[in-house]
């Protein structure tokens, strides 16, 4: 029984039930405290790495620009829902959530308003159109966010113990990251081809 939890715990991908996994296996096997704040990590790089995303997703110029930077955003979303998973009531701390992460739990306004609610407030102010952040300058930063990201939380991985539940869940979550960029990416490359 033993060696079908490890089996389970190291099949790829990443999901609540692989988050939760892993974490009870560096309870039994390695160290739960590595696991938790790698976790924390992460959860703190995703969370950052949504930003520029949703900048993108705001500035599409097609329906399937759109389509891709949503679906990125949601796999993200994702990433950070099952990450919410496995934090441990001991590192609750770690994973602070501020009053308005709350309201924005409560409320769930649609993707991008904030930014959106900030270009049409300037645009009165000043009386004409603010100018728009491009498509590829916007999809260029997520990119450029999302790949940094990606290294930044496999640099933490790399720290780890090899085929320790902290170091797998670092390489799952970076390639989750380098997973959004390269979809971008191909985005960015079809616009300038």
């Amino acid at each position: 029984m033993h060696s079908s939890i490890l089996t389970e715990d190291l099949a790829p991908g990443l999901t609540a039930d692989s988050v939760e996994a892993l974490a009870a296996r560096s309870v039994r096997r390695d160290s739960a405290a590595s696991f938790q704040a790698l976790l924390a990590a992460a959860a703190a790089v995703v969370k950052a790495s949504l930003v520029p995303v949703r900048e993108a997703e705001t500035a599409a110029l097609s329906l399937r620009q759109r389509e891709t930077v949503t679906g990125v955003a949601a796999d993200l979303d994702a990433v950070l829902g099952a990450l919410a998973v496995g934090v441990s009531d001991e590192a609750r701390c770690l994973v602070r959530r501020t009053p308005a992460d709350r309201v924005r739990a409560v409320l769930r306004p649609a993707p991008g308003w904030l930014p959106r609610l900030r270009e049409r407030a300037a645009e009165q102010l000043v009386g004409h159109p603010a100018p728009c952040r491009t498509w590829v300058a916007a999809a260029g930063a997520a990119v450029e966010a999302l790949g940094q990201s990606a290294e930044h939380v496999a640099t933490l991985a790399a720290a780890q113990k090899p085929q320790s539940s902290a170091r797998v869940l670092g390489d799952r979550v970076a390639d989750a990251l380098r997973d959004g960029r390269d979809a971008l990416l191909a985005d960015v490359a079809k616009l300038v081809d």
